[in-house]
């Protein structure tokens, strides 16, 4: 999971940001995020940073924890934990290689901006979310803690809040707005729309 973490960062992310430096106009439009959601949002990836550093590093200190079910968990569980968590990294590193210079951490239009439509962004809106959640779900099952299990649902409504920003953005934007609210009709928020091709 730790390597699957990595190379999502390193192999999508890092490249991604490193190319909106170059290509980076000002903005033309922001939509701000609740102080608190951000605080959430950024405590969902402490907890996936902290949950694959401490597995990976003092996996003993886990299974001790107060809060830990690993003693009552099977390998099946943490294999299938394992699987989910690789998805989710996976849908990450793809969004994230199909946004290239577009990938932004804010919520905001720039100058020269595009709408990505291409790899998974061809049928979600938002697969980079919908991959944190996998990681999140996957992490909780492989180490077999309620307390990173608590993460998902803090992590599915600061998603699910920045989506929403996220879409009246776009389709309020006059340059892209009538496309992207064409998109918003063949395409799911978080996961495929079902009955579609």
């Amino acid at each position: 999971m730790a390597a699957a973490y990595v190379a999502m960062g390193a192999g999508a992310f890092v490249p991604a940001w490193l190319a909106r430096l170059e290509v980076e106009g000002p903005p033309t439009a922001q939509r701000p995020v609740h102080p608190v959601v951000e605080g959430l949002w950024a405590g969902v990836q402490v907890v996936l940073i902290a949950g694959l550093a401490a597995a990976f590093l003092v996996p003993q200190t886990l299974l001790d924890f107060p809060t830990s079910a690993l003693r009552y968990s099977s390998p099946a569980l943490a294999f299938g934990g394992v699987a989910v968590f690789v998805l989710g990294a996976l849908l990450g590193w793809w969004a994230a290689r199909n946004l290239g210079p577009m990938l932004t951490v804010a919520i905001e239009t720039r100058e020269g901006g595009e709408l990505v439509t291409s790899g998974p962004y061809a049928r979600i809106r938002h697969p980079i979310y919908t991959g944190i959640f996998l990681q999140v779900a996957g992490l909780g099952l492989a180490l077999a803690s309620p307390l990173v299990a608590l993460a998902l649902p803090v992590a599915v409504f600061c998603g699910a809040y920045r989506a929403r920003l996220e879409e009246d953005l776009l389709g309020s934007d006059p340059r892209i707005g009538p496309a992207y609210r064409a998109y918003q009709g063949r395409s799911g928020r978080f996961l495929p729309p079902l009955g579609r091709a």
